[in-house]
């Protein structure tokens, strides 16, 4: 299920890209979530959408080096999901996996919408790969947009900030790695970590559909 890579960090400009790694829009430091492709098949980036806007830069790990730039944000989710679309410009290369250690990359056999009581995987820049379980699913309050998300997934996974974007997934025992959504953030009068869902972000970013391999 671990495909071996070049040593690398999370922090580093890592090509193909591939979930679990850092990116940056407008100062923002979040962690990339997964690829997809949109109705016209072209591939892109989902992340978290609080940390840029619709024409927004999205770089990986940084704005700054040789060849950071990603692309133009082209759409943000704020209703069933806090999430952002990237297309890629052109010559940029990717892959359905994310990042769980220098040496140890998994990659999304399929997505589904309904975690299914097994161990949550969550793999952030910040902390790295954390486990727990979904505890509830709710409509949330997002200050970012000032507004309510709908059917957002409370979980018990740790994370920090820069953590937001992060892939949440499950492992099955056929080995199957099973991306359930993005990580949001925390909420404060509880401490439970909140994840998007998967058709939640498909929803508001005009149906992408997750790369899997």
């Amino acid at each position: 299920m671990g495909l071996m890579e070049t040593q690398a960090a999370r922090t580093d400009q890592i090509r193909p890209v591939i979930g679990g790694i850092k990116v940056n829009s407008d100062g923002e430091a979040a962690t990339l979530g997964f690829v997809a492709t949109d109705s016209s098949g072209n591939r892109g980036v989902v992340t978290t959408g609080h940390i840029g806007a619709v024409g927004s830069g999205l770089y990986q790990p940084d704005g700054s080096g040789s060849s950071p730039f990603l692309g133009i944000m082209d759409s943000i989710g704020n209703t069933y999901s806090d999430s952002s679309w990237t297309p890629f410009t052109s010559g940029i290369t990717s892959d359905p996996k994310v990042y769980e250690s220098a040496s140890t990359y998994t990659t999304f056999k399929y997505w589904d919408d309904n975690p299914s009581g097994l161990t949550l995987y969550k793999s952030g820049v910040i902390t790295g790969v954390t486990t727990g379980s979904t505890v509830d699913q709710s409509s949330i309050w997002d200050p970012h947009f000032s507004k309510f998300l709908q059917n957002q997934w409370y979980a018990t996974y740790s994370s920090s900030g820069g953590d937001s974007g992060s892939p949440v997934y499950e492992k099955y025992s056929s080995g199957a790695t099973v991306l359930v959504g993005i990580h949001l953030g925390v909420e404060t009068s509880n401490g439970y970590a909140i994840f998007s869902p998967v058709q939640g972000i498909r929803r508001d970013l005009n149906w992408i559909t997750p790369l899997t391999g």
